[in-house]
């Protein structure tokens, strides 16, 4: 019977129990009612949330899907959302009361961008009030630094509400709302309140900020700096993280407020660390730790503009990070002050207090601590520790740092007395002693300054010899291109005779291996050029030499490369350009090089059948790069495509793909890594889209204009002489007819001097001139001799040689007024830009790169000696046309110019000796002298006279006068150098030379 009734009870238990559990679900599901009293009450637990991710409902149609509002069922609304995110809240609240209640809400939380209050009513909700971020304190119903909104309740009435919030969140500010419906008495002494507080606090640390900075410039301590610094701080942190700052008149950006809220708790760590370093000495005791301290506190403030990317876990890591280090410093204060300092036991002090505050203020902002206590009690003992726990702690901590500041200049003031007390003690033992002493210096410093010129002259054996291993290897590419490229020309020239006829006709199979001999032989000098520029790229040597060029036609021409290709491998190849880029810089070889590299890469890995393409887009502005516009060009091809593992790879230097296919194709694997980098040279971007069996695109985007080039990439091309490039039609001046070359000299032919150290190389050239005179020098003094010996029309020559190079036999033929304009072209392997332009302006009068054409060689020499034989005719005309112009006049015309040209020359540094004072002196009119110099002379007395002081002129500057132009100018009688200078340029363009 027992055991039932045991059972009984037990049953009627757990059925009591699961009926309350189904009733207490029931209640907690349903909206619960803020039934209003006659004190301040918090709302948290009667509201409803709704998230809108997007912040795109409207109140309607928030209202209409009520049902997905969720009860908050605690003392805080804890919200998690980012910046821009709609939060919606419902509240039902009842007047139960007789009377009309008016209350104020306030939403706690100043960083919220938009606050708007709806009313439903019959149904729908509208609009009671909005407050935004945007507007000035004093445009709001209720001035205040958090959103406040004002209610009045009629008696024994019931009202629903939707409250949509926005908020802007610090980083790691874990955001809790506690919202409180404040009777209007209560609302306004709370904030009077705190406003109280705060002023006061505020002013305290201003004050305090202020003696200290007056202290730090009248004693010249810097640590009343520091701890100024540190107070300035506290004055920011108390603004930012109480909304303070928006009483400002004029709006700030919520961003900035946002941005600050996670630097100056940075600053203020860095202040504090600069302050307890320099008040306990840590240099003096503790040196390595002082400069631990240096570093990390720069490397706090250079990683401080991070946070305002709003990287939760890096801002609180650098938080924390800020307040260990602030924590070893109180843990050294404690040990310094074991060993006798006395600051250190005030800091220690204060570092308690600073522990305290910022620990629980850094635990309050970084986690939801309210959820942890769902009490309203806890929930208000951790606001009004949120509020004033913290500042409380400061305003001690400041007085201890005061007083561990006062004990350091204390002790400060009490070591300089002591030293000084020590030094007026030790100055008449160190009279006893100096003399002693001054020999042992003067002795130390001997060994020291002997140890020092030791060093001096070991360091600078060590710059001698880095300074030649930099030569040597630049020396290195220097020679191996040359060594590279001789023997390169000899395969490649053959070829090109063959395919051009100088052999006869070609039977079909030698035709096509000339032809693949050819190809193969320009490919391998695309290589070696490849590997240079590679080089120069890794020495951070190459130049750039930039010019605006039609983009359209430079395509075009570049394709043309791959047409035989195209046609061979059976691939479609597709080149669009519709469209017209204007305002295109760039360096035609350099991107050539690029085009080339990919072009290749997208026949290479294409199969039979495929199609390649190559087009431009328009171009159009980036955001990432402002205002600049770029354009695209665009390779496409539908082969085997690359893996996405392994796009992020291809750009790499020597870099292979393991695909099968892939990896059988030949390749050296710079090419892609070459294009990527002379693209971002040229300020562009590279990139790469691709899937397996599909294809690949490679886009090349580069900006339009040329201001992000520099002053020399767009000057290198200023210097060059341009060389037409393509097919020339002509009439030779002088035949090339194929034949054998004479040993012997003929006085009807022209004379070539050949001056290259290869044997193989000298021949080669010389089968290519048959119809001249040949001499040969294998290097620059062999030249020179023969030069003296023989008369030579033309030069051609190496540049890299033994004994004498030949930039410098050019330099010493310039010297030399009889060799000055005898054409020179210089036939290299150095294909560089800056050795062409460094060749031309030492006058050579042309350049060649190894390998190189060998009719283009015949074309260049020939037009060397045409424009010289035109020179020499022009001039055997004009001293004709004189000397016949002279020997017509009679012997007292001749007597009469002879007389002018004296007085001239007696008075050339004369600027007044003009036209009249040179008429004076022969005795005759002005009218007769004209008269007389046109009968004679065929031109006027003033152009006679300028003629002379020219003439004259160009003499001083012939001898390599040392003197500037505005001496010369004065010296043969011109008043205005500048006038000087144009006449001077005018009359260098009569003369056969060209200066």
């Amino acid at each position: 019977m027992r055991k039932t009734e045991s059972a009984m009870r037990l049953l009627t238990t757990f059925l009591f129990g699961l009926l309350i559990f189904v009733a207490n679900v029931g209640s907690a599901s349903s909206a619960k009612v803020l039934m209003l009293q006659n004190n301040s009450q918090h709302i948290a637990y009667y509201a409803q949330t709704y998230l809108d991710p997007e912040s795109l409902l409207s109140a309607e149609k928030v209202w209409s899907s009520q049902g997905a509002f969720s009860p908050v069922n605690q003392n805080q609304i804890s919200v998690e959302v980012g910046s821009g995110e709609g939060f919606w809240v419902y509240l039902a609240i009842e007047n139960p009361q007789k009377v009309a209640l008016s209350r104020i809400l306030e939403i706690d939380y100043p960083l919220t961008s938009i606050a708007e209050i709806y009313q439903i009513t019959a149904g729908s909700p509208a609009l009671l009030e909005r407050i935004s971020l945007e507007q000035t304190m004093l445009a709001r119903n209720i001035i205040h630094r958090n959103p406040a909104f004002q209610f009045v309740f009629q008696p024994l009435t019931k009202h629903e509400y939707l409250i949509k919030l926005q908020f802007h969140g610090k980083a790691n500010h874990a955001l809790e709302l506690n919202p409180v419906f404040y009777t209007t008495g209560g609302f306004y002494l709370r904030q009077l309140t705190v406003h109280i507080f705060f002023a006061a606090f505020l002013a305290f640390l201003s004050a305090v900020a202020i003696y200290n900075i007056i202290l730090s410039s009248k004693v010249g301590i810097i640590d009343h700096a520091y701890y100024s610094l540190y107070l300035i701080c506290y004055i920011f942190l108390v603004l930012l993280y109480e909304g303070f700052i928006f009483y400002f008149p004029a709006p700030i950006p919520v961003q900035w407020v946002v941005a600050g809220m996670s630097l100056v708790p940075i600053y203020t760590s860095v202040a504090l660390m600069a302050f307890g370093r320099k008040i306990l000495r840590l240099n003096r005791f503790y040196p390595q730790l002082d400069q631990y301290y240096k570093y990390l506190s720069v490397g706090l403030l250079v990683l401080s503009p991070i946070t305002v990317l709003y990287i939760a876990w890096l801002n609180l890591a650098m938080e924390l990070v800020g307040a260990v280090a602030a924590f070893a410093l109180g843990v050294l204060a404690i040990m310094l002050h074991q060993k006798g300092l006395k600051q250190a036991k005030y800091f220690a002090i204060s570092f308690v207090f600073i522990a305290l505050g910022y620990g629980v203020e850094s635990s309050l902002y970084s986690f939801s601590a309210m959820s942890w206590f769902n009490t309203p009690n806890m929930s208000f003992t951790i606001g009004l520790v949120e509020q004033y726990f913290f500042y409380l702690c400061a305003i001690i901590e400041m007085i201890f740092l005061a007083l561990a500041l006062a004990s350091y200049v204390d002790q400060m003031r009490a070591d300089k007395e002591l030293a000084q007390a020590e030094a007026l003690a030790q100055v008449e033992e160190k009279n006893k002693i100096k003399s002693r002493y001054t020999k042992q210096l003067e002795s130390d410093i001997a060994e020291r300054t002997r140890e020092v010129r030791e060093k001096s002259l070991m360091l600078s054996d060590k710059n001698e010899k880095l300074r030649e291993l930099d030569d040597l290897k630049s020396r290195f590419f220097a020679n191996i291109s040359h060594e590279f490229r001789a023997p390169l020309t000899l395969i490649r020239a053959p070829f090109q005779q063959m395919l051009s006829g100088s052999y006869g006709v070609l039977n079909p199979q030698l035709q096509e291996a000339a032809v693949i001999g050819g190809r193969n032989s320009d490919r391998l000098n695309r290589l070696i050029e490849e590997l240079l520029v590679l080089s120069k790229l890794e020495s951070g040597q190459l130049q750039l030499m930039v010019g605006e060029h039609d983009i359209n036609a430079f395509l075009r021409r570049t394709a043309s490369l791959f047409k035989h290709t195209s046609l061979e491998r059976n691939i479609e190849f597709v080149v669009d350009t519709p469209f017209t880029v204007e305002n295109a810089y760039f360096d035609q070889d350099k991107l050539e090089t690029v085009l080339y590299n990919l072009l290749s890469n997208g026949f290479k890995y294409t199969p039979s059948g495929g199609k390649v393409s190559l087009s431009i887009e328009v171009p159009e502005p980036t955001k990432d790069r402002g205002a600049e516009t770029f354009f695209s060009i665009v390779i496409r091809d539908n082969g085997c495509g690359i893996p996405v593992a392994q796009q992020s790879q291809v750009f790499e230097r020597f870099y292979r793909m393991s695909s099968a296919e892939q990896s059988a194709t030949p390749g050296s694997g710079i090419g892609l890594a070459l294009a990527k980098d002379l693209v971002e040279l040229h300020g562009g971007l590279l990139s790469v889209s691709s899937e397996v069996a599909m294809g690949s695109e490679f886009i090349i985007r580069l900006p339009c204009g040329k201001t992000h080039f520099s002053e020399d990439e767009l000057s290198a091309l200023r210097g060059e002489r341009s060389i037409p490039c393509g097919p020339t039609t002509f009439t030779p001046a002088i035949e090339l007819a194929q034949e054998t070359t004479q040993p012997r000299l003929s006085a009807d032919r022209p004379t070539l001097l050949l001056v290259e150290d290869n044997a193989d190389m000298r021949q080669f050239i010389k089968s290519l001139f048959p119809t001249y005179n040949i001499l040969e020098a294998c290097h620059g003094l062999e030249a020179l001799k023969l030069l003296e010996e023989k008369k030579t029309d033309v030069i051609v020559s190496d540049i890299m040689m033994p004994e004498m190079d030949g930039l410098t036999l050019l330099e010493r033929l310039r010297e030399q007024e009889k060799f000055q304009h005898l054409p020179f072209l210089l036939l290299t392997a150095r294909a560089a830009d800056e050795d062409r332009i460094m060749a031309l302006r030492i006058r050579a009068d042309d350049y060649l790169a190894k390998p190189f054409d060998a009719e283009e060689l015949q074309l260049r020499v020939r037009n060397l000696l045409e424009r010289v034989i035109k020179a020499n005719q022009q001039q055997e005309r004009k001293k004709e046309h004189q000397f016949v112009a002279l020997d017509s006049l009679g012997s007292a015309e001749q007597v009469f110019l002879n007389q002018a040209r004296q007085l001239v020359l007696e008075n050339l540094s004369n600027a007044e000796f003009n036209v009249n004072k040179l008429a004076e002196s022969l005795y005759v009119s002005k009218n007769t002298l004209h008269r007389r110099m046109e009968k004679s002379s065929a031109s006027s007395p003033a152009v006679f006279m300028r003629s002379i002081r020219l003439e004259h002129a160009h003499q001083l500057i012939q001898n390599n006068s040392r003197r500037t132009m505005a001496e010369i100018a004065y010296e043969v009688g011109f008043s205005s150098p500048g006038y000087f200078s144009k006449l001077y340029k005018q009359y260098k363009k009569t003369c056969v030379y060209d200066f």
